[in-house]
């Protein structure tokens, strides 16, 4: 039996949940819909609730982050189920086969899938272009290139895992702030010798960040991944990490503290270029390895 798990924090899950659905009842197979709200503001709760007729919505009394949400639904499943569908909330399926695919790959023995992500056809405004050109040029790819780095192009926002590995294997809940929880699982996956295969099956992000939302998760991600990197200690999972790499390479080379001082001087420049929509993916990346420079710094 697969389980469609849907984590919801303030925004309107009415459309993505209707369709969902729709594309359950047609498949030949059993599957099971819940929702969880994460602690969103009351009007989106008022919203949402309406999707109680359709499948299970429960509502957390806090917010608990995007780790320990996804560990959550293991306390809302049916004795039944085998596989887990995780599906972003900010997210929109534009396939009638969405669920159909994911429901033949549970049925083939496919333990973790990924399905990809892709972005409208034209950046909707110079207030969003942040997002939708890191989107367009990080994110979006496809199955063949996914594959030839299986874990490391793990991501959460649209996913299928064999019940008992998430058991087995939770999402660390000591990750509580923003960005790479993904990263650390696709890792442990990769520890623990667990396949995971990659399918054209995308969800459309829709709902862009603006510039300065963007920015201010960016800083956050690589705040949570110098903590994760320290944590552990592991090198192998540095290796994993782009950004990660090019730190180390920068250390060998005695180009951190260069580093760190051109961050310094060109770092409100940068920030207002991006703010308007400006700046190329190169600098975008230069920038946050000034900031992993940065953070480095204040953790040492």
């Amino acid at each position: 039996m697969l389980t469609i798990c849907i984590p919801i924090y303030n925004h309107d899950v009415r459309p993505l949940v209707s369709a969902i659905c729709s594309q359950a009842a047609a498949v030949d197979g059993s599957i099971d819909v819940v929702c969880l709200d994460d602690g969103s503001l009351p009007s989106y709760k008022v919203l949402n609730s309406e999707v109680d007729s359709l499948c299970r919505y429960i509502e957390l009394p806090q917010n608990v982050g995007r780790s320990r949400i996804r560990n959550s639904f293991l306390n809302y499943l049916s004795p039944e189920c085998t596989h887990m569908l995780f599906m972003d909330c900010d997210l929109l399926v534009t396939d009638s086969q969405f669920v159909e695919r994911y429901y033949k790959a549970m049925a083939a023995g496919e333990q973790v899938v990924v399905g990809g992500h892709v972005y409208p056809s034209e950046c909707p405004s110079a207030d969003c272009r942040l997002h939708y050109m890191n989107g367009v040029n990080r994110v979006s790819k496809s199955a063949e290139e996914r594959n030839k780095h299986p874990h490391r192009s793990f991501m959460t926002g649209n996913f299928m895992i064999r019940r008992d590995i998430l058991e087995r294997i939770p999402f660390d809940e000591q990750i509580v702030g923003y960005g790479h929880e993904d990263t650390l699982m696709g890792y442990r996956l990769l520890q623990q010798g667990i396949p995971i295969l990659h399918i054209q099956n995308p969800l459309l992000a829709k709902d862009l960040d603006t510039n300065a939302e963007f920015l201010d998760k960016t800083r956050a991600s690589i705040e949570n991944l110098v903590l994760i990197s320290q944590r552990l200690g592991d090198p192998e999972f540095d290796s994993q990490v782009t950004l990660l790499r090019y730190g180390r390479m920068a250390n060998r080379l005695h180009l951190a503290r260069i580093g760190r001082w051109a961050f310094r001087l060109m770092r409100r420049r940068m920030e207002a270029r991006f703010m308007r929509g400006c700046g190329s993916t190169t600098e975008f990346l230069i920038y946050k390895l000034g900031f992993l420079f940065h953070e480095y710094a204040l953790h040492s």
